[in-house]
């Protein structure tokens, strides 16, 4: 069985190149157990979708928009693949940060929408939330902040609710398969690393746009470490070099990673393969794949206002067997994902159905 995956835009995002790596890493495994084989192409435009598709005629295709092109261009080009008499099995890949999107109206014309971050409650897609999710409006209640009518948000069809799937985030990428073994090499024993708390969040340039909560959220989390700062051995926060970065978390016993635009951050899945203990807001509302995120197993939760994170963060630097075992526990966790190649099995899981013996 032929799978096609079509990354559209004039230039490949690179979080959308990671999405679909999985499919060149485990080619030889998703063969074997899966009968399937997959090539990658890219388009430029919604518009170039159907033609690509049927140049190639696959038995599924599994398509990246981006969420720089409108809702109207994505649906149109979806809606002239899915109406012809003679198609593959569609898929819409999802992945924006935010458990929102403004391709939701792409529903009836795709046989499923897989999305790197699901809420687990479905009613959560319902609510009016400010900014379209839930992240985004806690953050503009808790810091009073107005978007104006920025908004990532559009309603799910009725009818259509089933059709949304959770598939994996950029955890499958190549970038922390290689990061685990590395650190393997090189990071240090949990009680020898000599940065207790991490906080090298490196927010970016400010910007006076309306919507730049992210930004607001960042400074507040930074605020919080306040308490922290001449009691522990804290990191700074400015930016550096990726090298000096990653070595610094091989050092770093806990990373602080709050919400970023979306739950899921790169410094999650680089803490973790880093051996270093994660401290974010909790994540009890969502399910992903690679799974980090359980609760005081994988990863310590705080409230999402950020008021008990120093609290939290110092009792587990004065209790160290607990937080390195909870370090181990993650970073265990993720190093089988990689070595029994357990993307194959989000693969099956994500297409159940839509493939002969799926």
């Amino acid at each position: 069985m032929h799978v096609l995956i079509v990354n559209i835009g004039e230039k490949t995002e690179a979080i959308a190149t990671t999405h679909a790596q999985g499919f060149s890493l485990h080619a030889s495994t998703l063969k074997s157990r899966l009968d399937i084989t997959s090539e990658q192409m890219e388009v430029p435009h919604p518009r170039d979708l159907a033609g690509a598709i049927a140049r190639i005629k696959p038995a599924l295709a599994i398509v990246q928009p981006t969420w720089r092109h409108s809702a109207e261009d994505v649906i149109a080009g979806f809606r002239a693949v899915y109406e012809k008499p003679e198609r593959p099995k569609l898929v819409l890949l999802d992945w924006y940060a935010p458990t929102s999107s403004p391709h939701f109206g792409v529903l009836p014309y795709v046989d499923r929408y897989l999305k790197r971050t699901v809420m687990v409650d479905f009613a959560e897609y319902r609510k009016p939330y400010i900014g379209g999710y839930a992240v985004a409006d806690y953050v503009c209640r808790m810091l009073e902040l107005d978007l104006g009518n920025w908004n990532f948000g559009s309603e799910i069809p009725a009818g259509h609710e089933h059709k949304l799937w959770m598939g994996w985030n950029f955890g499958i990428g190549s970038t922390y398969h290689k990061l685990i073994k590395f650190a393997s090499v090189f990071g240090k024993s949990w009680n020898r690393r000599s940065v207790d708390v991490n906080r090298r969040l490196g927010p970016p340039p400010k910007s006076l746009a309306p919507n730049e909560w992210y930004q607001n959220y960042r400074d507040a989390a930074l605020k919080s470490m306040d308490p922290l700062v001449g009691k522990w051995r804290c990191s700074d926060y400015q930016r550096v070099p990726r090298r000096k970065y990653i070595f610094e978390l091989l050092n770093s016993k806990m990373v602080f990673s709050p919400f970023g635009w979306g739950e899921v951050c790169f410094r999650d899945y680089e803490a973790v393969c880093c051996g270093a203990l994660l401290v974010k807001p909790s994540m009890k509302h969502v399910v992903t794949s690679p799974n980090i995120y359980v609760d005081y197993e994988t990863y310590i939760p705080v409230a999402w206002d950020l008021s008990d994170a120093a609290e939290v963060i110092s009792y587990y630097l004065q209790n160290p067997e607990k937080a390195s075992k909870i370090a181990k526990n993650a970073q265990e966790v993720l190093r089988d994902y990689y070595k029994n190649e357990r993307f194959v099995d989000d693969v099956e899981r994500s297409l159940r159905g839509l493939l002969p013996g799926l």
